[in-house]
């Protein structure tokens, strides 16, 4: 490829290097210093510290995605529409010549650039807009799945990374369904977090599908029924697989502690509880735990309130039934952001993860 891509204005695309020699300074500066390898956490976001490797690369491929993927991003951030055009123009055409190529190396390093940007991205994007991001999930998907050698240039970790992005994307972009059929079909794992993941993959199609159709009016009773059950299929998969995790550790996963001093009124005059996590390790399977069932109640008071026109039960029992799931729903949004405040000391990977889930979590609460 070509690595001086003339475009807006006639001028090149690796004018704007310097915008990624700026996100690089930004994290060599901020992140904590690089532990053993003996002690280095293998969360899913542990490689928001490689990105300043990706800079140091020879690949003339992956220096010029990783200018427009930065521009791109820079271009949200200011709002400059004919700016974003220009560098999505360039990352589209970056995508479809990086997919025929052969070099295991440089689509991996792509894959993982694209991200890290799509997770930084979403933290910065103000609550309640549109998120920009997106561009790097669909690219990253792409790669993911239409490359010749995607199964081969991905590790169990990136597989994993990209599945946990993609379901945020879901999270917070109810048109988006989930799509990564390279992923969802993948070889059956003991791994605890692909085992979630399995499950979230099949609650995002449901919450997804049950939108639509409630979207396009196309909800009876008996669809409604069929989704509500569904519902707590998951909801009790869910549940099953939290409660071996928890019977298989030797220490509680996560404690609930009162303030130490001064406490901090609530909006109900309660003091406000904290959150204590023995393991930084444990952080990412929380979350994404408390995120599938907050999507859960989400999608089974959407359809309950969707059925209020029906009258095949009393108008108080479905007044019960849905003031429990949006009960449900705000209650582990509230856990979701418990855990955001004791990540504090987790490391910047993890605060990333957490201040994304939380967004997400956040979205599809406002739905209700």
């Amino acid at each position: 490829m070509n690595t001086a891509i003339a475009g807006l204005n006639g001028r090149s695309l690796m004018v704007y290097q310097h915008q990624v020699q700026l996100v690089s300074i930004f994290l060599r500066d901020y992140l904590p210093p690089e532990a053993p390898d003996s002690t280095k956490r293998q969360s899913p976001v542990h490689w928001v510290e490689l990105f300043s490797s990706f800079v140091q690369s020879e690949s003339p491929v992956v220096k010029t995605a990783l200018a427009a993927l930065t521009l791109v991003h820079m271009a949200s951030l200011q709002q400059d529409d004919a700016l974003a055009q220009y560098s999505r123009h360039h990352y589209v055409q970056a995508m479809q010549q990086i997919c025929a190529l052969t070099e295991v190396d440089c689509c991996s390093d792509l894959v993982r650039t694209a991200m890290i940007l799509a997770l930084y991205e979403v933290c910065a994007q103000p609550s309640g807009q549109d998120h920009a991001w997106s561009v790097h999930v669909q690219a990253a998907c792409k790669l993911a799945s239409e490359s010749n050698t995607a199964t081969e240039m991905l590790t169990a970790h990136d597989l994993r990374r990209l599945r946990t992005i993609e379901y945020l994307h879901i999270c917070t972009n109810i048109n988006h369904g989930p799509s990564l059929t390279l992923l969802s079909h993948a070889e059956p794992s003991a791994d605890r977090f692909d085992i979630l993941l399995d499950i979230l993959y099949e609650l995002g199609q449901l919450h997804s599908y049950s939108h639509h159709e409630l979207r396009r009016n196309k909800i009876t009773w008996d669809s409604a029924t069929y989704l509500i059950r569904v519902s707590v299929s998951l909801e009790r998969k869910l549940l099953h697989w939290n409660h071996e995790w928890q019977s298989e550790s030797r220490y509680p996963l996560f404690m609930i502690v009162p303030p130490t001093a001064g406490p901090t009124a609530t909006p109900s005059g309660k003091p406000e509880e904290k959150m204590s996590i023995p393991k930084a390790d444990d952080v990412p399977l929380l979350l994404f735990y408390w995120l599938g069932m907050t999507m859960v109640y989400a999608t089974i008071a959407k359809v309950l309130r969707g059925t209020q026109e029906f009258q095949h039960v009393p108008a108080t029992i479905l007044e019960r039934r849905l003031a429990k799931a949006t009960g449900l729903c705000h209650r582990f949004v509230d856990r979701i952001s418990q855990c955001q405040m004791g990540c504090a000391d987790k490391g910047l990977g993890t605060i990333i993860l957490a201040a994304a889930v939380c967004q997400a979590a956040q979205k599809l609460q406002s739905r209700l």
